[in-house]
């Protein structure tokens, strides 16, 4: 256990500070538990748990090996990698979209003896764009839509466009990164079919349906309670490879940031808004992610419209700015340099396309 803490740095630094906090901050061991969004922090939980257990059914293994199978050149494999990781994310968020196909793009370079990086950069952007859409395929929209009280309606109402746009942006660059190569056929891809769980199959279905409508009343806590009695008796081996360090970041998170935001407002009151709120939500995700930033920032305005671009779209501009960037490259190896090497022209587009969106909301 103290082994995984070490190495995990997030969660390291995220202990510490929490230490830090009982010691030195005066009634902070007695406030932290009313701090924490339980609803919220059940249904992210509730997500988490989901993702892990379409991929013990062989589920979603299955559909994206299939898709990928039918590719005969560079064109088709990049744009179903596209469209495949985007089906997913809205299934198992977007980091449960990197932990699937990031490990499956390396597999599937190495069989056509190519450079994975691309294949690895379009997962990441893919993953992102996808679950920008609905209220439960990220933390940051579960944690929106849940504070704001919001409908999954008026959610998709803004988010729409902005996946259709940045979608539109993903696949021109899919074109002109197949059409700069110089080989663009693609030699069959032999992978074996990975037999489906079909009791875990459905029933992660029918719970992700149970779950998200419960989610859109306010009871996240139930969603998580029948979750864990269902997957209990249809299979408990879900539980095994559930990411219980991720789930204590987030249980970390909540009180951490609440207590941040108390203090600056106790010496500075600001109501934030407009362009000035997008512009501190991409630079407060740079150096702490959109998910910290998300619940550091909802305690200082109303413009939820905002705020809900503003942190989706600072997921692209770095590795910091989106949990899901930090899996993938810890996954494939990849440095940091290299992430910008491939998305710097890229994530300028899409900063200059929130400022356009949110100065027409």
């Amino acid at each position: 256990m103290l082994d995984y803490v070490w190495r995990d740095k997030l969660l390291l630094i995220l202990i510490i500070s929490f230490l830090l906090f009982i010691a030195f901050i005066p009634g902070f061991a007695q406030s932290f538990p009313s701090y924490v969004d339980w609803n919220t922090l059940c249904l992210i939980v509730f997500y988490i748990v989901l993702s892990r257990a379409f991929i013990v059914s062989g589920l979603i293994d299955n559909l994206a090996l299939r898709i990928i199978r039918i590719s005969s050149d560079l064109y088709k494999l990049y744009y179903l990698v596209v469209f495949t990781t985007m089906l997913v994310s809205l299934l198992v968020t977007n980091d449960g979209a990197v932990l699937i196909m990031t490990p499956l793009m390396i597999s599937v370079s190495r069989l056509l003896k190519r450079d994975y990086k691309r294949l690895v950069i379009l997962v990441l952007l893919a993953a992102n764009t996808g679950s920008i859409l609905l209220p439960f395929s990220n933390p940051q929209n579960i944690i929106i839509w849940q504070h704001y009280e919001l409908s999954i309606v008026s959610i998709v109402m803004v988010t729409a466009p902005l996946v259709a746009i940045l979608l539109i942006v993903l696949l021109f660059l899919v074109f002109l990164w197949v059409h700069g190569e110089k080989r663009h056929e693609c030699k069959p891809v032999v992978l074996s079919r990975i037999k489906i769980r079909s009791l875990l199959a459905y029933g992660s279905i029918i719970l992700l349906v149970t779950g998200t409508l419960l989610g859109e009343y306010g009871y996240g806590i139930l969603a998580l309670f029948v979750e864990i009695m269902v997957l209990f008796i249809i299979d408990r081996r879900v539980f095994k490879g559930v990411d219980y360090g991720l789930i204590l970041i987030f249980l970390l998170i909540f009180p951490l940031f609440k207590e941040l935001s108390i203090i600056i407002t106790s010496y500075y009151r600001v109501s934030l808004y407009g362009l000035t709120l997008y512009l501190i939500s991409i630079g407060l995700s740079q150096l702490i992610s959109n998910v910290p930033a998300t619940i550091a920032l909802i305690s200082y305005t109303s413009d939820w419209k905002t705020l809900l671009i503003g942190v989706n779209t600072a997921g692209y501009l770095s590795p910091i700015g989106s949990l899901a960037n930090m899996i993938g490259l810890r996954i494939s190896g990849m440095k940091f340099l290299e992430y910008f090497k491939y998305t710097i022209v890229y994530n300028l587009v899409v900063l200059f396309i929130g400022i356009i969106i949110i100065l027409l909301l």
